[in-house]
């Protein structure tokens, strides 16, 4: 977690990924440490995740159906408790490598 508080953030154009938003209450929430429905993202896939005050999330995820599960995930889950997100999480992650390997297999 790079903040730009410590000097340790570098800041860019942010490439490729999604926008999505959300109230700035939310936002908020999403930025402090440990956030569930991050927390739980962060132990399933890779991304990279950008939260502005003004409730603008920007996700990139290593291809763009990580990307679309992230956003998914992200949205829906602004309304669940933790275990409920936790349960989400971990059904669309399965779900996701699921399909993957099902397209790898048709790809033979």
């Amino acid at each position: 977690r790079k903040d730009w508080q410590t000097g340790e953030s570098t800041f860019g154009s942010l490439e490729g990924g999604t926008l999505v938003r959300c109230s700035i209450d939310q936002a908020a929430a999403l930025r402090q440490k440990d956030h569930p429905t991050l927390k739980a993202l962060g132990a399933a896939v890779p991304f990279e995740v950008a939260i502005g005050s003004n409730g603008a999330v920007w996700l990139k995820g290593k291809t763009p159906a990580t990307t679309v599960l992230l956003a998914n995930a992200l949205l829906n889950s602004l309304t669940l408790s933790e275990a409920a997100t936790e349960a989400m999480v971990k059904v669309l992650v399965e779900r996701m490598r699921k399909d993957e390997e099902e397209r790898k297999e048709r790809r033979r």
